[in-house]
């Protein structure tokens, strides 16, 4: 978020202090004050967060009245930050041409790609439904999607049979399966659903024991006003300072990366960092570039993902990445939850609730802070604790 302010001119700036009187305030969010495209959205979704109601009713008036010039300026970029892709997603979703490009752009979220898909009708929730690859990715999105009223019968069941076919959950009844593929083909793909529930379930079985002793002790800490899956463990042992200072890593670990090979990881880069001694490791994490940090993130060796998040070039936005992930350690959620300038991103804060690796306890202090349509999402979340859903349902109900 500090990147965020940092790019506005010093007028705005100013306005955005927390002792600006709220005329001030009001007056940027009105939308009216002479700056870029980009500036314009970026001060109103700073001022959404606004503790002044007046201030945040103006604030979202405004980005629901912009050009459409203004929003696809955003859109068109190729790094469109996060949380502004979610700003207009939210709010801007009844402008077509906007959220067309929103649902098609790189950098939105999953998450907010299902809370479009139960919210909106038309050319863009059909362009979510053909939409597999983030479906499998995401499969909140395909519960949310047939939910909705709008979706037409064809889509709905092509939807539906992708679904059943990935093994993924519909949220739909037999009954309703059957009448939107048919007798025949419903018991074909039902009858491999329950195939692999059943596979499932004797994997679960097989970890039965250790699940109820995890439980046991968590429910011993609770009792004691503690939550067990919060405790931290001290980090291993490791190479000294100077034999950090002293490990030599590739120069091409160093130079950022296009944006496209984020995710492509040559692999001589992996040979190379298999190859690597915790030492080189953690020297690549703390001053690697963006691919490098995604990989090590990524480490067993608690040491190395750590280092990851004290690297100076680590963004918002890969923040947001980490701690939607699964695959992190509980202790770089952690890290992340007790960083108070990242907790301060509403989209890290959102992301660490939904993370099933997010311990209870941090996820239920994070609950009260978030939209009520987040809440709502985290209730219906399957992945997350079932005491997590349970206080996200009470909070939605509450209307909080």
């Amino acid at each position: 978020m500090e990147d965020l302010i940092q790019s506005l001119p010093p007028p705005i700036k100013k306005a955005l202090e927390p002792e600006a009187p709220v005329k001030m305030r009001k007056m940027a969010a009105s939308g009216r004050m002479p700056m870029s495209p980009i500036q314009q959205i970026t001060t109103l979704y700073l001022l959404s967060f606004d503790p002044e109601p007046d201030v945040v009713h103006t604030a979202v008036k405004a980005i629901q009245e912009q050009p459409e010039s203004t929003l696809l300026t955003l859109t068109a970029q190729d790094e469109a930050p996060l949380e502004l892709l979610d700003f207009l997603a939210r709010y801007a979703f009844h402008r077509e041409a906007v959220l067309h490009t929103v649902i098609l752009h790189k950098n939105t979220p999953d998450p907010i790609v299902a809370w479009l898909a139960s919210h909106i009708q038309g050319p863009s929730l059909d362009l979510i439904a053909l939409n597999q690859q983030r479906q499998l990715r995401h499969p909140e999105i395909i519960t949310s999607i047939l939910q909705n009223p709008h979706l037409s019968e064809a889509l709905r069941a092509r939807v539906t049979e992708f679904a059943l076919r990935s093994k993924l959950e519909t949220g739909l009844s037999q009954a309703q399966i059957t009448s939107l593929l048919g007798k025949e083909a419903a018991q074909e793909l039902l009858s491999a659903v329950q195939e692999a529930a059943a596979k499932a379930a004797e994997e679960a079985a097989a970890k039965a024991a250790e699940e109820a002793a995890r439980l046991a002790e968590a429910e011993a800490a609770e009792d004691m006003g503690e939550d067990a899956d919060e405790e931290e463990l001290p980090l291993e042992e490791g190479p000294s300072q100077s034999e950090i200072d002293a490990a030599e890593i590739p120069d091409e670990f160093l130079v950022e990366t296009p944006e496209e090979e984020e995710d492509k990881a040559p692999p001589n880069v992996i040979q190379m960092l298999v190859k690597m001694t915790v030492s080189q490791k953690i020297k690549a994490a703390a001053k690697g570039n963006k691919q490098i940090r995604s990989i090590l993130i990524n480490e067993s060796n608690r040491l190395v993902a750590s280092a990851v998040l004290k690297n100076p070039g680590l963004t918002d936005g890969e923040v947001i990445k980490i701690a939607s992930s699964r695959s992190v350690s509980g202790d770089v959620i952690r890290q992340i939850a007790n960083n108070r300038e990242w907790m301060r991103i509403y989209r890290v804060k959102v992301a660490l609730a939904s993370n099933p690796k997010c311990p209870r306890g941090i996820a239920m202090r994070i609950l009260p802070t978030l939209r009520k349509n987040d809440v709502r999402d985290i209730a219906k979340n399957k992945g997350i604790s079932s005491q997590v859903a349970t206080a996200a349902r009470k909070l939605h109900k509450q209307g909080l």
